[in-house]
């Protein structure tokens, strides 16, 4: 009793948040899960559960154990399962003493409680047929045991269980006939596993071996927040996917990934559309003009450009027999490259381009890994520049793609890369397990991948995007207490169909960092299929502000802007 009244002695602060709930059942869980197991294994070696009873004893039987869990933090240290293992009973029947049909519904009367679809019937007429009863909890296994009838037996398994659901099954997967599948179910199967045991002749000849329990990188706090506001803002502004990194700008840790639609991974059966199983974070897609920072952090380092270089935008250019204008079809006259970035100009971005030569921005893209795996521990596509090299590699084409359309990168791959900004210059591996724990715990960091600029361009890079979000498209990111760095970004989506983009498939992405001074978190916020009368800073830009704002709260972050 004074276990759960230290538990729950502060109820009304218990129920405001409902997801902690599972925090304190389930490591209760785990902890008689462990017993269960513990104890199963020390009758079988004891010989207290006489396995099969007198029936093909000399048979070799297989022991199962449980599945490793997986876990996520809050900032405190506090562990809340992800995935974990619910204990079962199957329970079986055989009539090795030829019983009358008499004694056989003694038996019957006794037991029919505990299984309510066996009918008397097919009690009577199994014969010497091993009959399956069904399944049991543990309580009902006592119970069935404590009646003594020795023709009975049990078997022991395990059944996953995801108390998080939907919030985290996109980057969990599930388990089906005993096989990871999907997220990192599926990536880190072999070590979740571990190693049945063999009984052979009523003696246990190989001792079963647990699997390898993961802890995840994730914040739950953070992971719940952010599904919420996720979802809120999906539906105010009518858009039907949504899709939220957030990234530990300096180790390259994901605290919190988000994606909806998801779905029940407790149910994973009852779903129809197969696409939900899979991560839309990690398939490629035209950015649009979030793109746009790397191509002018590659004239800055090519000393083609400053943020005070100017051009003459006429709102349109025409090349290859192809008409470009600027997002909003208006010219803009004298403009610098600060002003050009701010309002996400195309022109600007061609410019840039012109400047720094074809061959130099293939090179770039080439050198922030967009046709590379990021090498997060999930299975991953990559992104493609093949419009930009022969036969496809046409001049319309560079110039799309300064504006990021005509190629093709991943929402982590972008995330990824866009951190550039925030730390220095360094690519860094992303990594959502950061500890394998079995008899020794196997750390695992983050790495620096790669450099693709100087750090004297990533601090004018940075400024560059800070005034994005003071005073450009980026405002509504713009945070009270934090300098914010960032880029929005709005695209079509090509349609093999109609040989062209669809104008009713708009993505909005934006991606950006803060404090920019000495960045803590990147964060990317992307929906898709959203209406044709929003452009990405509308939307995806307060969503962007209130994770960011829950983020300063929730860890303390001491303010950069006085």
């Amino acid at each position: 009793m004074a276990f759960l009244k230290l538990v729950f002695k502060n109820s009304k602060k218990f129920k405001k948040n409902i997801f902690k709930l599972p925090y304190y059942l389930f490591l209760l869980l785990n902890f008689f899960v462990f017993l269960i197991f513990s104890f199963y294994i020390l009758n079988l070696q004891t010989g207290k559960i006489d396995v099969f009873a007198n029936y093909n004893s000399s048979s070799k039987k297989t022991i199962p154990v449980p599945r490793g869990q997986i876990y996520a933090q809050d900032k405190y240290g506090n562990l809340y399962p992800l995935a974990t293992n619910i204990p079962y009973f199957k329970v079986y029947f055989k009539n090795f003493k030829n019983l009358d049909k008499e004694n056989l519904g003694k038996i019957y009367q006794k037991i029919k409680e505990f299984f309510p679809n066996l009918t008397l019937e097919e009690f009577l007429n199994a014969g010497n047929r091993v009959l399956s009863l069904g399944e049991v909890d543990l309580e009902k296994k006592n119970k069935i045991q404590k009646l003594g009838i020795d023709s009975l037996w049990v078997e022991q398994g395990y059944r996953r269980f995801y108390p998080y659901k939907e919030v985290v099954s996109k980057f969990i997967g599930f388990v089906q006939e005993s096989k990871g599948v999907y997220g990192l179910e599926a990536y880190y199967d072999d070590f979740l596993s571990g190693e049945d045991g063999i009984l052979l002749n009523g003696k246990i000849v190989k001792v079963p071996e647990p699997g390898s329990d993961l802890l995840t990188t994730i914040d739950i706090n953070v992971q719940t927040k952010v599904y919420e506001l996720a979802k809120k803002y999906l539906e105010d502004f009518k858009a039907k996917k949504a899709i939220v990194i957030v990234l530990n700008s300096k180790t390259g840790e994901i605290v919190s990934l988000v994606e909806i639609p998801s779905y029940d991974n407790n149910n994973f059966n009852l779903v129809n559309d197969y696409s939900l199983f899979e991560l839309e974070s990690l398939k490629p897609y035209e950015p649009g003009s979030v793109i746009k920072p790397f191509l002018y952090a590659l004239g800055i380092e090519e000393y083609k450009i400053t943020s005070e270089t100017t051009y003459e935008d006429k709102g349109f250019i025409v090349v290859d027999g192809h008409k470009i204008y600027n997002w909003d079809k208006k010219s803009y006259g004298t403009v610098d490259m600060q002003t050009a970035l701010n309002k996400s100009l195309n022109l600007g971005a061609i410019f840039v381009e012109e400047k720094v030569g074809d061959d130099n921005f293939l090179k770039m893209l080439e050198k922030i890994k967009i046709e590379e795996p990021t090498n997060v521990d999930l299975k991953e596509e990559v992104g493609s520049l093949k419009t930009l090299r022969k036969p496809f590699g046409r001049k319309v084409n560079f110039y799309t793609a300064s504006f990021g359309q005509g190629i093709t990168i991943t929402p982590l791959r972008l995330l990824v890369d866009f951190n550039i900004f925030a730390n220095r210059g360094f690519i860094l591996k992303p990594f959502l397990v950061k500890e394998i724990r079995k008899s020794n715990t196997q750390k695992i960091s983050g790495m620096i991948l790669a450099k693709p600029f100087s750090e004297e361009t990533i601090n004018k890079m940075n400024l560059m995007l800070q005034k994005v979000v003071e005073d450009g498209f980026g405002k509504r990111a713009k945070m009270e207490n934090y300098y914010v760095g960032g880029k929005t970004g709005t695209s079509l989506v090509y349609n093999p169909e109609i040989k062209g983009y669809d104008e009713n498939k708009i993505i909005h992405t934006f991606v950006g960092y803060f404090p920019a001074t000495d960045a803590k978190f990147t964060i990317l916020t992307l929906f898709k299929e959203t209406p044709n009368d929003l452009i990405a800073s509308q939307t995806v830009t307060r969503l962007w502000k209130e994770i960011a704002e829950f983020l300063a709260s929730y860890y303390g972050i001491l303010p950069d802007k006085y």
